[in-house]
């Protein structure tokens, strides 16, 4: 999925409407009930409320996740 996502392959996509291709920030959650949630709670905040939380993770706001779905090292903050 990521992969198609990072090529622009699904088209419609916010990721292909958008032109994203990195993941600088991501939450992993159990339920798909809990993630709806939690998306619809950040879409509210405005853009400062979101840099702070991506910099409260990833300060150097590096790509965590590569093309293939692989999260890479999770211990940015001691770098």
């Amino acid at each position: 999925m990521i992969f198609q996502h990072k090529n622009h392959l699904i088209k419609n996509s916010f990721t292909s409407r958008y032109n994203l291709e990195y993941c600088i920030y991501y939450e992993y959650f159990e339920h798909f009930d809990l993630v709806i949630h939690r998306e619809k709670e950040l879409k509210k905040w405005n853009r400062n409320k979101k840099e702070l939380l991506i910099n409260s993770m990833n300060p150097k706001w590096k790509e965590l996740v590569t093309e293939f779905g692989f999260v890479r090292d999770s211990s940015l903050r001691s770098e």
